[in-house]
C-alpha cells in the first residue's frame, strides 16, 4: 500500500505565495508479508528536486499561487516537477502522479526513483494525476490536458504500452476541444463513456 504526502524539503521562496501542493514529493509504502510490517518512505528524486538539493535551497516559486524561481542555469530544469498527487502500480512500476508533468516511476519495493514514464514512448508531455483503472481488463485510463486540448489514453495492462490514441494526428477521435479552458481533475469510468470533471465539481 501507497501514500503520497507533501514533504517540504527546503524553506519555500516566498512563504506568502506557498501551497500545501508545492511542498516535495515523499511516497510512503507499507508491506505486509508473512505476519509481518514493514515501512519505507522516500523522497522521488525528479530532476528538479535533485536540483535544488545541488543549489542546497528551495529554486522554484508555487505552482499553484505563482512566483518568480530563483536563477536557473543553462541545462537545469525549467519548473518543478513535484508528483505528490497520487500513486498506483501499473507495468511492474510504481507510478507517482502530479498535473503538469509526465508521471514518474519508482521501484516498488526499494522507492527507488527511475525517472518519468512515457509508457513506452505513448505519452509525450504530461497525464493526468487521477487516473482510473478498468476492472473488467485491468487496463489504465487517463488523459491529458494541454491548453484547450484533452488527449483520452487506454494503457494496456498487460503491456503498459497505450492502445489509445495509436496515432494522434491520422486518428482526431480521442481528443476533444474546450471552448474555454478548464482545470480538469479527474474521471469517471461508465461502460461506454468517460465523463471528465474539472477542479471544483
Amino acid at each position: 500500500m501507497f501514500r503520497t504526502s507533501s514533504n517540504p524539503r527546503f524553506q519555500p521562496r516566498n512563504t506568502e505565495r506557498h501551497h500545501w501542493w508545492d511542498g516535495d514529493a515523499m511516497i510512503a509504502g507499507l508491506y505486509l508479508r508473512d505476519g509481518e510490517v514493514a515501512y519505507r518512505t522516500s523522497w522521488v528524486a525528479t530532476d528538479s528536486m535533485k536540483f535544488e538539493v545541488e543549489q542546497g535551497e528551495g529554486v522554484y516559486g508555487s505552482f499553484v499561487n505563482g512566483g518568480t524561481s530563483g536563477r536557473l542555469p543553462e541545462g537545469a530544469p525549467r519548473g518543478k516537477n513535484n508528483p505528490q498527487t497520487n500513486a498506483g502500480i501499473f507495468d511492474d512500476q510504481l507510478l507517482v502522479y502530479f498535473e503538469g508533468a509526465l508521471a514518474t516511476a519508482m521501484a516498488p519495493q526499494t522507492l527507488e526513483t527511475y525517472g518519468p514514464d512515457h509508457f513506452h514512448g505513448g505519452v509525450d508531455i504530461l497525464c493526468t494525476a487521477h487516473f482510473k483503472i478498468d476492472p473488467a481488463t485491468g487496463d489504465m485510463l487517463f488523459f491529458a490536458a494541454t491548453g484547450p486540448v484533452i488527449t483520452w489514453y487506454r494503457a494496456d495492462a498487460k503491456t503498459g504500452n497505450v492502445i489509445v490514441p495509436r496515432h494522434r494526428r491520422r486518428h482526431p477521435g480521442p481528443h476533444a476541444l474546450l471552448h474555454r479552458q478548464r482545470e480538469l481533475r479527474d474521471l469517471l469510468r461508465r461502460a461506454k463513456h468517460v465523463p471528465l470533471g474539472r477542479a471544483g465539481t
